[in-house]
């Protein structure tokens, strides 16, 4: 499992082959059977979005040499006749420069071509107005504070500075814009959570926090006693991580309004750590989905743990061999619908790669995504830090790959009132970082 840990600064070395397509937006194409419909957004940190108009479509063989190269359109859009029956593509947006590079990429291998709607590569804090602001506390224990979230609709979060029954908060909006309401979550000595909804306020006031709701544990069956329970409260434009003190049972939280649905998760988990700061965290979790009407028992089936053992070394093999790109082949997890690989790497200055891949249980996967011109391989002498995530994760309201990159697309999107939501989810995988 050592072997994973340079595994991120190999994954974005720039590729050497492959053809490059007529660059340019691909709009002006007459459309055939079922073109590639799909728009690049950035997000920015404060809420809201905006077109990724320096995004660029990639398009790939099956041997993952890029057949087609295109720009977007002044709305992010791309538009691309094709009559292939599967298709390899990404989209990837670089904020920076190939020395000192912001790229977020987009990866999906062997989908049908179609109208995917939105993908978010990339975010921002252009336009964001952020001030520090005080605030009183009034809570229903008598406990003291340790930790407090605060989160805004985007789900950033930041810890506000807390000082017996006062914090200090760090606030941010798009300039021209009302302040956004705010996700409260504060933790007492007890480790009990507290939580309150904060909205029509100005910064330049003191502030009033009023931590009047707690959680309340909810009746459930499992298939495995050792697992840790969280849960996710969506309303109309925030979201809320609630917890017991132990982790151990889902909750929901008393007194919130206008919810959209509740997501339950049951996760076992173990991290190692290799004594060379290298930490491996292997996983298998079951999240249940609940809309506001669903009544239904909450019953976690986690995947066993022998198959997130059984999985991690049979990954581990396949990316010891990452330098020269490899074949794959997971098929025998047939619960599974997909593969997802994420990979972060980080650089002096804020500079970074993220990496999303998603794609079969069976397939080919490159030494790189992209193209020379993207990346300076000397800058990949400069890494400071790297995350690999790499799971195999089912959706139960999904019955092939290209109805799963679909939903969760929808399920990606940076703003909680655009978020949506289709089934429960399964996976095992782990992550080095």
């Amino acid at each position: 499992m050592k072997l994973l840990l340079p595994l991120a600064a190999l994954f974005v070395l720039t590729a050497c082959g492959g053809g490059s397509g007529e660059a340019g937006s691909p709009n002006s194409q007459v459309a055939v059977k079922a073109p590639l419909k799909i728009t690049a957004m950035q997000s920015t940190t404060c809420g809201g979005s905006v077109a990724a108009t320096k995004a660029e479509l990639f398009v790939y063989d099956n041997n993952w040499n890029i057949t087609g190269r295109y720009k977007a359109g002044a709305d992010g859009s791309f538009t691309l006749a094709t009559e292939a029956k599967l298709l390899n593509f990404s989209l990837i947006n670089n904020l920076g420069t190939h020395i000192k590079p912001k790229i977020s990429q987009k990866v999906y291998s062997q989908v049908e071509p179609g109208d995917y709607g939105t993908v978010f590569v990339g975010h921002n804090s252009d336009n964001c107005e952020c001030v520090e602001a005080s605030a009183t506390i009034t809570k229903l224990s008598s406990s003291p504070l340790v930790q407090m979230r605060v989160s805004n609709e985007t789900m950033q979060f930041s810890f506000a500075k807390l000082n017996g029954n006062t914090a200090t908060l760090n606030l941010c909006r798009q300039q021209g814009k009302n302040w956004p309401a705010l996700a409260i979550a504060a933790r007492n000595t007890a480790g009990s959570w507290a939580y309150a909804r904060l909205d029509n306020y100005q910064p330049t006031q003191p502030l009033f926090i009023n931590l009047d709701k707690e959680v309340q544990a909810l009746p459930f069956t499992t298939n495995n006693t050792a697992a840790t329970y969280s849960s996710y409260s969506y309303t109309q434009d925030l979201a809320y991580r609630a917890l017991t003190a132990n982790a151990d049972a889902p909750v929901q939280i008393n007194g919130l309004t206008q919810i959209k649905y509740l997501t339950h998760t049951a996760t076992l988990r173990t991290v190692q750590s290799n004594g060379d700061g290298t930490m491996i965290d292997l996983f298998s979790t079951h999240n249940l989905l609940r809309k506001t009407a669903d009544s239904s028992a909450l019953n976690f089936v986690i995947p066993e743990w022998s198959k997130v053992e059984t999985f991690a070394a049979t990954a581990a093999k396949d990316w010891a061999k990452f330098a020269n790109g490899f074949a794959y082949d997971y098929s025998s997890f047939a619960e599974f619908t997909a593969l997802n690989v994420d990979v972060s790497v980080y650089f002096p200055e804020g500079n970074y790669i993220e990496q999303q891949f998603t794609g079969p249980l069976k397939g080919k996967f490159p030494a790189s995504f992209l193209p020379a011109d993207y990346l300076a391989l000397t800058v990949m002498d400069t890494v400071d830090h790297s995350y690999v995530s790499i799971d195999l994760s089912q959706l139960s309201s999904a019955n092939n790959l290209t109805a799963y990159v679909r939903q969760n697309l929808k399920l990606a999107a940076p703003l909680v009132s655009q978020r949506e939501r289709e089934g429960d989810f399964s996976y095992i995988g782990f992550a080095v970082q």
